[in-house]
């Protein structure tokens, strides 16, 4: 402890050593200057943090005030219209009454209040409150906005007036109205009262403070509703002056932006604002976050560093006080000043620790618990002893790996301290969210002594969170997106199309006859098989694909990434709607009894064209009508080329799975004739015999087996043929000589056992592998480089020659050609067919011949149709030759009597 006069002790040090004295004030001042700074830009940090999260929880407000709006808004819409159509059909009279309880929906009394029909001089001729005897005691309504609207507006729209004080409610409430129409003209007006008061209640408990606000209003702008609600005086003051006092075009302005204004009703309020207009509406909802509420949230934080300012400041020159004391103090001195320190310690500790409404832990250096305050034992359910001596982890919930642990304390010893959600245990057992601070506490070396940790326990509003969310942007009933949040993903899913280049698909799913089992057995079976559609939906997708119900019978899928090729996408949207088509088909068991349904499914494809979400929409449901034209339980594409090509496809796929097996395929011949003229090889091409079709070219079928994984079996087929088709020519003179070529599909190529599948076929058939040829293509070179190289080595060591069909067409690379055991190059008949006429095409065609040459290779032309062409070839040291000059893929008879003619 100081003396009773420290300061004459000091003044006689001062005067003693003024300058060396003087200058450890100074440094005490010093630190707690830049210490107080830092406190300053540490609590702006803080700001701006929790400015940005209190702005997501802004956007979040919005985005679910929106859908309970539009949810509003559209059942209005509709009572409005089915009013409209019941006045058409039978006028006003008593039977009004009766109508209007048969179409209210439970609840809709908070929500709704009177209704009225005008004729179309401004007569009330209806009022649903008031008896038919008395609505002459209104006047004429012809001066009312709605009416002088619907008379200067032609067509059918929605009107929306301006926010009045009901004089028998007392409550603030607006007139939605729309125009009564007679061969097109204005026949009068029906209108509906809202109250919006009852729409703000379930947002209260997701107030972001007292001082922020949720409005709804028009874009003229006309005020609708607010909460908190403003006084009488002011609602009405400030309607006509909100587009000057906010500073904010509704009509405009870009959605998303924040804008800094002030507050119509709180002049000295600053605040951020978010807004959002409504689809179809011509209402916009204003979320405000006020200045004033960050700044009350935020002012434990800023309390605490200032006293941790105050404190280290305090501490400063209590320091620089104890070092000058230490020059004309004893060691009795000496002793009361770790006294003092120790002191000091213990009350920046408890300023820390104790200063916070919210649960308080404190650490030592090592992380064991040695202090907690009341609200800690609360929160948690431990006592103060049960918890004094563990360390925190007495309260992990395992809801975190390793990795969050460890990253939170390298950030805690890199910057001293950390902040986020965190889930927690308590003594029951309960698992529970908190929002966790943790401070590092230094010495006066920067050597972390304790550790203060603030949490506030956020269960309630998680909790809060997540039923509005799933009010806002789900099925209640089946759990599935609703056509809210279907929308939004839709969007998504457009625009991701139109950037990746991805097609997308969009199936409309409706169930057939289902008002027959609500008639027949009862809306609670009718609500299980729709329970039972979505469990079966949701089975038949892929996990970034989205299923949704958008009202009654009605379900949506969004299928995303199929592809930049139309028939590809066209075919797996085909594939996944037959996979609902038979998941929804099998029969259902409810209350007791069996239940057959079928949907109908219309498809429509999405991607570069450039549709509106709208139209994607319709062009489903109109594709779901054609399946349901179509006798039902079947699928329709919206688009006729599209369901022409998808149906081909299918027709073609199933007669090739039919050919296989019957063995409907044949190998035709083309000759491959020497410098002499002498039928020296042939190229084995399959052809297709069908039974009704006749002969089917390859360039019909050979692309679908690539796709479907039919070429591996044709494949096969194809190679083992062959290599019996040379073992019999082995037998005869006339065609011991031949060799063939055979194709081999980039598929083929790729199979891990590619090179034993060879084999076994060389062995099986005895062939001399000398005269077998596999001819590849450049694209198949192109991946897997070493494993494609590793294989021909293999089977060129087997005596297996190859070539390299269609060179010069793809990326060519000497790199790895110069690596590859090839007998000769292919050149492409692209390049042949001009090579007369096209200086670059005949360029080409000498530069390959050459580095056939240079490379020790051969080289065959194929495509050669004319005499001059062979003798461009010819003079330019291509020897062997390919095309219809010297024959057509013939039969094998007809090939065997070509072979012979020109074997001499």
């Amino acid at each position: 402890m100081l003396s009773q006069s420290p300061w004459r002790s000091i003044k006689q040090v001062l005067f003693k050593d003024k300058r060396k004295d003087f200058s450890v004030v100074l440094l005490a001042v010093f630190l707690s200057v830049i210490f107080s700074l830092g406190c300053v830009l540490s609590y702006q940090s803080l700001y701006a943090d929790y400015r940005a999260k209190k702005h997501d929880e802004a956007r979040r407000l919005l985005l679910s005030f929106e859908a309970s709006s539009l949810r509003l808004f559209d059942y209005a819409d509709s009572y409005l219209r089915a009013l409209r159509a019941y006045h058409y059909e039978h006028g006003t009279g008593t039977q009004w009454r009766e109508f209007l309880q048969t179409i209210r929906a439970p609840h809709s009394e908070q929500f709704f209040g009177v209704v009225t029909v005008v004729d179309r001089n401004g007569w009330v001729v209806y009022q649903s409150e008031t008896p038919n005897e008395h609505l002459k005691s209104y006047g004429s309504m012809a001066k009312l906005d709605h009416f002088q609207y619907f008379t200067g507006h032609s067509g059918d729209s929605l009107f929306i007036g301006a926010t009045r004080l009901g004089k028998m409610t007392g409550k603030y409430q607006y007139r939605v109205g729309r125009p009564l129409l007679k061969d097109g003209n204005f026949d009068g007006m029906v209108m509906l009262t809202l109250v919006p008061d009852q729409l703000m209640d379930p947002f209260k408990a997701m107030s972001l403070g007292r001082h922020s606000s949720v409005t709804m209003m028009t874009l003229e702008p006309k005020l609708i509703a607010r909460l908190p609600r403003p006084n009488e005086d002011a609602y009405d003051r400030k309607m006509a002056n909100l587009k000057e006092s906010y500073g904010v075009d509704l009509q405009t302005d870009a959605e998303g932006q924040v804008f800094d204004v002030g507050s119509p009703f709180e002049p000295n309020s600053r605040r951020d604002i978010f807004f959002k207009r409504l689809p179809d509406y011509p209402i916009a909802i204003i979320v405000g976050v006020s200045e004033l509420d960050l700044q009350d949230d935020m002012a434990n934080a800023r309390n605490s560093l200032f006293i941790l300012a105050a404190l280290f400041s305090a501490s400063a020159l209590i320091v620089a006080m104890l070092m000058l004391r230490e020059k004309i103090q004893n060691r009795r001195l000496t002793a009361a000043l770790a006294a003092n320190r120790e002191a000091e310690e213990q009350l920046r500790i408890a300023a820390a620790a104790f200063d916070s409404q919210g649960g308080t832990l404190i650490t030592d250096a090592e992380g064991v618990i040695i202090r907690v305050n009341r609200a800690f034992s609360d929160s948690t359910g431990y006592q103060v002893e049960e918890l004094v001596g563990k360390t925190p982890r007495v309260l992990k919930s395992e809801q975190h790996n390793d990795s969050f642990y460890q990253n939170m304390w390298e950030k805690l010893k890199q910057t001293g301290g950390w902040q986020g959600e965190i889930w927690d245990r308590r003594k029951n057992g309960e698992v529970f969210p908190k929002w966790l601070t943790i401070s590092a506490v230094r010495d006066a070396k920067s050597v972390i002594t304790h550790y203060v940790a603030t949490h506030f326990d956020i269960s309630e509003r998680k909790k809060a969170e997540e039923r509005i969310q799933e009010l806002a942007f789900y099925d209640q009933l089946t759990g599935l997106p609703n056509r809210t949040l279907l929308r939004d993903r839709l969007k998504q899913s457009m625009i991701a199309s139109e950037r990746s280049g991805n097609y997308g698909a969009l199936l409309f799913v409706d169930l057939d006859n289902f008002k027959t089992i609500n008639d027949t057995l009862g809306h609670d079976c009718g609500d299980l098989l729709l329970k039972e559609v979505a469990k079966h939906l949701s089975t038949c997708i892929r996990a970034g694909d989205t299923a949704a119900r958008i009202g009654g019978d009605e379900f949506v899928i969004i299928l995303k990434d199929l592809g930049t090729i139309l028939k590809d996408a066209a075919a797996h949207a085909e594939k996944v709607g037959e996979k609902i088509l038979l998941a929804l088909g099998r029969p259902y068991f409810l209350n007791d009894h069996d239940y057959h349904c079928t949907p109908s499914i219309g498809v429509t494809l999405f991607g570069n064209k450039g549709e509106t979400l709208e139209e994607m929409l319709k062009q489903a449901d109109l594709a779901m009508y054609q399946a349901k034209a179509a006798g039902r339980n079947t699928l329709r594409f919206f688009d006729p080329e599209v369901q022409t090509g998808v149906a081909t496809r299918l027709v073609l796929e199933r007669d090739m799975r039919k050919a296989i097996q019957e063995q409907q395929f044949v190998l035709h011949y083309q000759p491959q004739i020497d410098l002499r003229g002498r039928c020296v090889a042939a190229e084995a091409l399959l052809r297709w015999l069908h039974p009704e079709r006749g002969m089917v070219g390859p360039d019909t079928f050979i692309p679908l087996s690539e796709e479907t994984g039919l070429i591996l079996p044709l494949g096969q087929w194809v190679l083992e043929t062959a290599c019996r088709q040379l073992v019999e020519w082995e037998k005869t003179l006339d065609f011991a000589h031949l060799s063939v070529a055979v194709n081999v599909s980039g598929k083929q190529l790729h199979q891990k056992d590619f090179v034993e599948r060879v084999v076994a076929i060389l062995d099986r058939t005895g062939v001399d592998p000398r005269r077998l040829k596999l001819e590849l293509t450049e694209s198949q070179l192109l991946t897997e480089v070493e494993g494609t190289i590793a294989k021909i080595t293999a089977l060129k060591n087997r005596g297996v020659n190859f070539v390299l069909d269609d060179f010069g067409t793809g990326y060519s690379s000497l790199s790895y050609l110069k690596r590859l055991p090839l007998e000769k190059l292919k050149i492409d008949r692209s390049f042949v067919r001009d090579v007369l006429t096209d200086p670059n095409d005949a360029a080409i065609t000498k530069t390959v011949i050459a580095l056939a040459k240079t490379l020790g290779l051969g080289v065959l032309a194929e495509g050669v149709e004319t005499e001059e062409q062979r003798q461009f070839l010819e003079s330019n040291g291509c020897f062997l030759y390919q095309g219809y000059l010297f024959g057509r893929p013939l039969s094998l008879a007809d090939f065997e009597n070509f072979a012979r003619l020109h074997g001499g």
